[in-house]
């Protein structure tokens, strides 16, 4: 039968009769006269019990990350744990301080002093990842950077290992902490120079035997060779100014 002209459209109900309309919901959109959007009967506000289940679903479903890095340090300097559950805990810190935010945090926790212990460990594998976590935290992080270099003094340790380790994977990761340490980074490339690093890269760059080690140590001459050439050239750029005044 056709619908009548006063029938309201509306939806279909349970038992297939037309004519049920949609229940209330709010306007998507503003009314256009600059109020506020209207609510419409049947619409539960946010309860505090709904804001609380709300909560305890997000801390669920996005971790503490502090929380994780304190349980892993806590692991990784663990010395009755065997050491591949340690290095395995190290890997754990090295993926969360990937994060700017992290890596702070981690500072903020003090979780790079025993971190840096771990350097002087007799387990080359505990080395290795720690030199990583550190590498990794501190990249482009100028906070970090001086915190490692001026009040942890982290690098000297990590120039003995490059020099004189004899596990390789131990001088890379090494090399590549201190890279992180001293690019673009005007105090800790004063330290780096005071502590005869460049010798060490020079060093590094003869062990033909290790393509690895010379590829990074090449690297990181060359990077500290051109920020110093730029660093002349802003020099003598000011210079000019100032003889032009």
């Amino acid at each position: 039968a056709a619908t009548s002209a006063d029938e309201v459209p509306g939806v279909l109900s349970a038992d297939g009769n037309r004519g049920e309309v949609a229940p209330p919901v709010a306007d998507a959109l503003p009314p256009g006269d600059g109020a506020a959007p209207t609510i419409r009967p049947g619409v539960e506000p946010l309860t505090p019990e709904k804001r609380e289940a709300l909560a305890s679903l997000s801390a669920a479903l996005l971790p503490n990350a502090v929380a994780m890095m304190r349980e892993a340090l806590e692991r990784a300097v663990d010395v009755g744990a065997d050491a591949e559950a340690r290095v395995a805990a190290l890997h754990d810190i090295q993926e969360l301080v990937e994060d700017i935010d992290n890596a702070r945090d981690f500072k903020a926790i003090d979780g790079f002093g025993p971190t840096l212990e771990l350097l002087a460990s007799d387990e080359p594998a505990l080395q290795a990842a720690a030199a990583w976590v550190v590498g990794t935290a501190v990249q482009n992080q100028r906070e970090l950077q001086l915190h490692l270099v001026q009040d942890l003094d982290v690098l000297p340790s990590l120039l003995r290992l490059l020099r004189s380790h004899a596990h390789e994977n131990v001088r890379a990761k090494s090399l590549f902490a201190t890279s992180c340490l001293v690019r673009n980074c005007v105090e800790a490339q004063a330290t780096f120079e005071a502590q005869r690093g460049v010798d060490a890269l020079l060093a590094a760059l003869a062990e033909l035997g290790s393509p690895r080690l010379v590829r990074k140590a090449l690297v990181l001459l060359t990077d500290l060779l051109d920020e110093e050439a730029e660093a002349d050239a802003e020099a003598d750029a000011a210079r000019g100014v100032e003889l032009l005044e």
